[in-house]
């Protein structure tokens, strides 16, 4: 089902109560930041933090997170695509990685590499929104509305960080009424 721009917007003034597009034009341009709709049924949460940056749940610093709190390699090796219930798999893996076994925790310098790619709250929701296929590109002659940024490293030798930005607030509200009325 295809949904023409003017529909969408239309559909979103309703969301967001207003009678027409030219109210929720107003009310976007007074509020100056996102229109946020509280969902029913929330399951994960998506945090929206400066710059746009959006988190799968709270932000936290899991390069901090002691060797005995760490999730096994397993659930790493999973995450990343690999079949890991089939043994054969599983044993390559082992052996590759020169791991002391599946059920292990990540240990050090392997754990840096994963929260950054793989099990951070950044790299979540990057994964996620790009599973999901979420972001809007809703163009017009000055600006590009409805975007959502993709990144994978910082620009510094050996970064590995990955996290998704929101373009600005009108961004973030989009995003959030296409989660809510796909019920995601």
């Amino acid at each position: 089902m295809s949904v023409t721009r003017r529909t969408f917007v239309a559909g979103l003034a309703g969301l967001l109560g207003a009678p027409s597009i030219p109210v929720l034009r107003n009310r976007v341009l007074d509020a100056g930041h996102p229109i946020l709709v509280k969902p029913t049924g929330v399951t994960r949460s998506l945090h929206i933090y400066e710059r746009g940056v959006i988190s799968l749940g709270e932000y936290s610093h899991d390069k901090d997170l002691p060797l005995h709190q760490r999730p096994p390699r397993r659930d790493l090796w999973r995450l990343e695509g690999h079949n890991v219930d089939d043994p054969e798999v599983l044993a390559d893996l082992v052996e590759s990685y020169a791991a002391d076994g599946p059920d292990h925790p990540i240990d050090d310098p392997t754990w840096f590499d994963a929260v950054d790619i793989t099990l951070g709250s950044c790299a979540r929701a990057s994964r996620l929104l790009k599973e999901l296929n979420i972001g809007p590109e809703i163009r017009t002659l000055r600006s590009q509305i409805g975007r959502l940024d993709f990144y994978h490293g910082n620009g510094a030798p050996g970064s590995n960080d990955t996290w998704v930005e929101a373009g600005d607030d009108l961004s973030v509200t989009l995003l959030q009424a296409q989660l809510i009325t796909e019920e995601h």
